[in-house]
């Protein structure tokens, strides 16, 4: 048999090894293969080791796991936080961090995603929802169709119909605002805790599924000893309003490699009612934030958690929508230099880039509301252009909302190059607004200045008919940068709890 196997060609061999990792068995019963010889053991581990999920409690036995030849196959890394009280996630963060901090660069493959999530084993009805370990389809990558996560959570089915049920008979922030001991919101004093620096880790990622809700001063902690940060994705997070924006004010300054930002907090949809006359209730000064210190990233998505109108609010037309209620009580946080426009003024073209780099922006805004007036959408979409007058590399800009009951929809893209190579905006809503000539006007100066050409102007009209309430998917599906505002596998899951929401309409 040796001699058979050996007589085959490296490409053979490759394609039967290939075969067996691929097969409908589970990973971790296929590690028995890697002991069968040297030459099967550097071919399974790289797929046994590139995604490890571990308890909290298996953290001690990682460093002894994973030698200096191991470290380099390792590209996702899934902390399973199961009983979230304060001294267990700082015992845990501390040990898991002076373990990487020893790590070498050249012994890691430059690619390290940390994944941090928090359960409660015993909070039994959000068990069914949560306790699915093995959620990610492909073991080469991250990436996943629909129909592949579909076919892969079919089992799953039930729990997702479950989970809809529970949404409903019960107050949405019961989900989507749980926070574990950690939240500020305990008043308790707690004493700042330095981690070890991890160079190796170079994405941050919090899924929807599992939000860790982590005080500003944990996450930010967390932030800081990951100095190598290329990507951050917080999807659930609720921390903005306990000194959210002064440690993103620190963050930002702290570091110099971070690239991606994308921010998803789909509670704001049951926080807060729709109000497209003020922006009330939104995290204005966070906003404004991000707005002043996001110069150097090249991708940034926040989805609900803050208001485009706030990001864009030193590019405004004219008067600036009703303040916030933060400002309304005397706290307004925008800097001299980031005051709206007078009406008539025009932005210095000689002025610097206030983002040399960005390529993907993705925002949402309350403004973008059937019952918004008119002429204060169209104020909204001109900010936007004028922002975007200052960001010379953008290739795709989206500003959209819908409704938490998605009675309505509405989204606006920029697009450097359209289908037709040219620039493109395209205004896609449920009610019937149509562009304005001064929005396609400012559109116009963006897509003249660089690339010495007019925009080409696309509208069309959203079907709601077959969408269900409670869910992002109906309007996510729909976005150019839906791979920026959600992590693909967090993507497919909306889209199977929005067909799980269809099905229990329907009996």
């Amino acid at each position: 048999m040796a001699g058979e196997w050996n007589d085959l060609s490296m490409e053979i061999k490759h394609m039967i090894l290939k075969g067996v990792v691929l097969s409908r068995s589970q990973l971790h019963r296929k590690s028995a293969y890697s002991t069968v010889c040297k030459e099967w053991q550097m071919f399974f581990e790289k797929y046994l080791f590139r995604r490890l999920i571990m308890r909290h409690s298996a953290i001690s036995k990682f460093g002894q796991l994973l030698d200096p030849r191991r470290r380099g196959l390792l590209q996702h890394l899934w902390v399973r936080i199961e009983r979230p009280e304060d001294p267990i996630v700082t015992e845990t963060l501390l040990q898991l961090f002076k373990i990487m901090s020893s790590w070498k660069k050249e012994e890691t493959n430059n690619k390290l995603t940390l994944e941090l999530s928090d359960h409660y084993p015993s909070d039994h009805r959000l068990a069914p929802y949560e306790y699915d370990c093995r959620p990610y389809p492909h073991i080469d990558d991250e990436d996943c169709a629909y129909e592949e996560l579909y076919a892969h959570m079919s089992r799953k089915k039930t729990d997702y119909q479950w989970y809809f049920t529970f949404v409903r008979k019960r107050r949405p922030h019961q989900i989507f605002s749980r926070s574990p001991d950690l939240d500020p919101s305990s008043a308790r004093p707690r004493k700042q805790v330095a981690f070890p620096k991890a160079e190796v880790v170079k994405s941050l990622l919090i899924r929807r599924q599992y939000a860790c809700n982590f005080s500003p001063d944990t996450l930010f902690g967390i932030i800081r000893s990951l100095p190598g940060l290329e990507t951050i994705r917080l999807e659930g997070y609720n921390g903005f309003k306990y000194g959210f924006t002064n440690r993103l004010e620190d963050c930002f300054r702290s570091t110099d490699s971070l690239k991606t930002l994308s921010i998803f907090d789909e509670g704001e949809l049951f926080r807060h009612t729709s109000d497209g006359h003020t922006m009330e209730n939104l995290h204005s000064p966070v906003g404004a934030a991000l707005a002043n210190n996001s110069g150097l990233l090249e991708n940034l998505s926040i989805g609900f958690a803050v208001d485009a109108g706030d990001f864009f609010q030193g590019f405004w037309p004219g008067n600036p929508p009703a303040k916030s209620q933060a400002e309304r009580r005397g706290g307004n946080h925008r800097t001299a230099d980031n005051r709206a426009l007078r009406p008539g003024q025009t932005l210095d073209e000689s002025a610097n880039e206030k983002w040399p780099v960005l390529k993907s922006l993705a925002l949402t805004s309350k403004l973008l509301h059937p019952d918004t007036p008119e002429n204060l959408i169209g104020d909204l979409l001109r900010a936007a252009a004028n922002a975007a007058l200052q960001m010379p590399s953008l290739q795709q800009l989206e500003i959209w909302n819908q409704s938490q009951k998605v009675d309505f929809m509405c989204i606006f893209t920029y697009q450097r190059h359209g289908n037709d190579g040219y620039p493109t905006i395209t205004l896609s809503n449920t009610w019937g607004y149509e562009l304005k000539p001064d929005v396609v006007s400012s559109w116009n100066k963006v897509a003249e200045k660089y690339e010495h050409h007019q925009v080409t102007v696309w509208e069309r009209d959203l079907d709601l008919e077959g969408l269900d309430s409670n869910t992002c998917g109906a309007v996510v599906s729909y976005l150019q940068l839906r791979r920026l505002v959600l992590h693909p596998v967090s993507m497919c899951q909306i889209m199977c709890e929005h067909d799980a929401a269809k099905d229990w309409n329907n009996t």
